[in-house]
C-alpha cells in the first residue's frame, strides 16, 4: 500500500511524499482503513507553509526553521 504525505520541509517549500506502508497485523478491536480524499484547512496548513507560529504547531515550524538555518 502506498502512503502519501505533505511535507512543509521550510516556510514557502513543500514536498509531497510517497512512501510503501506495510501495515501490521490488526488486533481484534482495530481496523484499517482506506482514505480517499483527503482536506487541507485553510489554518493550520497555510501557517505552516508560511512559517507562522500557532498553537502546537510552533514547535513543528520551529524545527522547520532550524534545519533551513533561519
Amino acid at each position: 500500500m502506498i502512503n502519501r504525505k505533505i511535507m512543509f520541509m521550510s516556510p514557502f517549500q513543500v514536498e509531497t511524499i510517497e512512501e510503501e506502508y506495510v501495515p501490521k497485523t490488526l488486533g481484534d478491536q482495530e481496523v484499517l482503513v482506506k482514505l480517499i480524499y483527503s482536506l487541507i484547512s485553510p489554518g493550520t496548513e497555510m501557517a505552516m507553509l508560511s512559517g507562522k507560529k500557532i498553537g502546537r504547531s510552533s514547535r513543528c515550524v520551529q524545527a522547520m526553521q532550524a534545519s533551513a538555518g533561519s
